[in-house]
């Protein structure tokens, strides 16, 4: 078989599997889980009441939640008061929680092809897609009604979008610049810290108008990709807000924090009522003063040392709760490729001679470093899966640096089998966690073999 067709067979058995597990039991369980006692009341107002409100983020994921819980026959007959709440029979479950399991299901196919782009072997592309697959945290911040699958996939599609790009030539070279910068808008749109987006492909885009000039190559057209991916970005951003603005016609509990004339036109008041929204948004997302039991500090996140509780009823229950094998894996490989060049920089520059980091590494480097920096410095509440973007990039980073050391290794039955083994100890483990995951009933006094930590309970 060719290898252009085990990269199409391994990324469609990727794609498969990520559907069938992030689409089993959409609707299960019929209760409102954790924020979706939040992101309910949004939908509501978009497709039904229309009644103004206000949120610390954007409104493209919850538009499309919201898109798709009405064709899915939403009434907006339902509260979301309180976690656990019992939805009624006639409410489309599986609707409100579509969208982001979509989303959610084509991450490992998205970190398969950025693995490829960034010269992984198809070994090591398929084991971090495999990796992403079997990841019970990610699992359950994309099955329910929440937005961080959307702001994901804007995220690393852009990446993947811009690395196309690259090896593209003529008019399809510049739609997927175009692609790269919508999904960067999706991103800011879904959440701020999808600003990460953007700067990343400022960040290249900056190195290849440098080199251009450098080396003395033509540089004008690398201003007019920016301009392409700048303006693509804010199409998608801006659209987002306008269909925000034409929904909620109606007073709301957001005239408390922004007041809005509703007698004047939509395109009269769009952009300045945008404008003066995002500083209160921001300003509100920054100081937000409430404290909570789950919450957890930015260096513990690598560890894995507390989890999120989503969802309790009798004996089964939902914790954001990642699988053990892949995030210690991922943090310890991510150590030892961090020390592997930390040493022989030191001595470089000593001697004053610089060393140069690959671009395959410097880039998921450049990337966790703009990601988990902001977080760093936020001094709100902030929860574990706050590191989801971080942990990609630390994947893509720690398999790229992996894949580096075994090149010039002979593959073997040995390495075989281990390479079976960790694909299968890995999937097994999720497994093993999959209660938590997906709220299967746990029989009595078997939950102490789910909960190896106090900080996981």
């Amino acid at each position: 078989m060719s290898t252009k067709n085990k990269t199409i067979y391994l990324a469609t058995a990727l794609l498969g599997l990520s559907l069938l597990l992030h689409l089993v039991a959409l609707g299960y369980p019929a209760q409102v889980v954790f924020d979706e006692v939040h992101f309910g009341k949004f939908v509501t107002a978009y497709c039904c009441s229309h009644e103004n409100f206000f949120d610390i983020h954007p409104p493209h994921g919850k538009l499309l939640i919201a898109a798709a819980a009405y064709l899915g026959g939403y009434q907006g007959n339902f509260a979301f008061e309180d976690i656990g709440q019992a939805y009624p029979e006639d409410s489309p479950v599986a609707a409100f929680r579509l969208v982001p399991a979509l989303f959610g299901s084509l991450l490992p196919l998205i970190i398969f092809v950025i693995l490829r782009q960034l010269g992984g072997s198809l070994t090591f592309a398929f084991l971090g897609g495999w990796l992403v697959l079997f990841e019970n945290a990610l699992l359950v911040q994309s099955r329910f009604m929440l937005i961080d699958a959307m702001l994901l996939v804007g995220i690393f599609g852009a990446l993947a979008c811009w690395l196309a790009a690259e090896r593209s030539g003529g008019a399809r070279r510049w739609l997927w610049f175009v692609w790269a910068g919508g999904l960067a808008g999706l991103a800011v749109g879904t959440k701020f810290t999808g600003l990460v987006a953007l700067g990343l492909l400022g960040f290249l885009l900056l190195i290849r108008l440098l080199h251009s000039v450098f080396v003395g190559k033509p540089w004008l057209r690398w201003l007019l990709v920016g301009l392409v991916i700048v303006g693509s970005a804010l199409v998608v951003y801006g659209a987002g807000w306008l269909i925000h603005f034409a929904l909620l016609t109606q007073p709301g509990d957001g005239d408390a924090f922004y007041a809005l004339d509703y007698s004047v036109p939509l395109v009269a008041r769009f952009i300045p009522e945008t404008l003066s929204l995002h500083r209160v948004m921001l300003e509100a997302n920054y100081n937000l003063p409430a404290t909570h039991t789950y919450t957890s500090a930015w260096w513990s996140w690598p560890l894995m040392t507390r989890s999120v509780f989503y969802w309790v009823d009798s004996s089964a229950t939902i914790y954001f709760l990642g699988n053990p094998l892949v995030w210690w894996g991922i943090g310890l490989l991510s150590l030892v490729a961090v020390a592997s060049y930390l040493v022989p920089l030191l001595r470089r520059l000593a001697l004053e001679r610089p060393l140069i980091l690959p671009r395959q590494l410097w880039l998921p480097l450049v990337g966790y470093g703009g990601s988990m920096l902001p977080l760093v410095a936020v001094p709100r509440v902030l929860f574990l899966y706050h590191y989801l973007t971080p942990l990609l990039f630390s994947l893509l980073f720690s398999l790229l640096w992996l894949n580096g050391q075994l090149k010039q290794v002979r593959v073997n039955y040995v390495m075989r089998y281990y390479y079976v083994a960790v694909l299968s100890l890995v999937a097994l483990t999720f497994v093993w966690f999959s209660p938590l995951s997906y709220g299967w009933p746990i029989p009595g006094g078997l939950d102490r073999l789910l909960f190896w930590f106090p900080g996981w309970r």
